[in-house]
């Protein structure tokens, strides 16, 4: 053959159906597996934090001269021959404010407290210059008999003129447990002991006896 020749060639196709498999007589589709797109997953969603400013007003009060209750103004501190206490709570009170129709645990369920304050006023000092307050809390969620102390958990509101009335800032280590219902109220006069700087009346209204509590959830 000489260098450079060409030799025609030709091919026949012809179509037999499906093939089958000698081992199993199934029809073969391929052994490849489709391309499926993985499916996106939905959006993360998250309710936004809101911040709260809800106030209760008093739903009682009570104040005990020597152990016996005195109806009227609140009291507390020492003028003789008797010593003065007394408390109030919010547990039976609905809020007002950033949220409101709400008792003092269901608003606070999960939520972070940033600010607890008490508002009280002043009706008169035995001094004329002032006086202080003497501020605890309790666990009851109605009024005994017989007052309750905080087992000296009271601390000293000082420098009130007569007749003024003040938002009281109370102790960041109070307010797990008032949300949780744990601390029912305040008490007021706990540790006055015998000095007359304690003695002092305080108005017993729901709109003078206020809790305000900032918190976000």
């Amino acid at each position: 053959v000489g260098a450079g020749a060409t030799w025609p060639s030709h091919m026949w196709v012809e179509d037999m159906g499906a093939y089958t498999r000698s081992s199993d007589g199934q029809i073969n589709e391929g052994e490849g597996k489709r391309y499926q797109a993985p499916t996106a997953s939905a959006p993360v969603t998250t309710t936004p934090v809101k911040t709260y400013k809800s106030t209760w007003k008093a739903s009682s009060s009570r104040s005990w001269r020597d152990g016996v209750i005195t109806p009227g103004d609140l009291q507390q501190g020492y003028y003789p021959p008797a010593k003065r206490f007394s408390m109030a709570t919010w547990m039976n009170a609905n809020s007002t404010g950033s949220e409101t129709n709400k008792n003092l645990i269901n608003a606070l369920k999960g939520a972070s407290i940033s600010r607890m304050e008490v508002y009280l006023k002043n009706l008169s000092w035995y001094y004329g210059s002032g006086g202080q307050a003497l501020i605890g809390h309790h666990d009851m969620d109605y009024l005994p008999d017989t007052p309750q102390t905080s087992g000296g958990g009271a601390f000293s509101s000082g420098n009130w003129t007569t007749g003024a009335g003040r938002w009281i800032t109370l102790p960041p280590s109070w307010y797990d447990n008032f949300a949780s219902g744990d601390y029912r109220g305040i008490t007021l006069g706990e540790g006055a002991g015998t000095s007359m700087t304690y003695y002092g009346h305080f108005s017993n209204l729901a709109s003078d006896l206020q809790l305000r509590v900032t918190y976000s959830k």
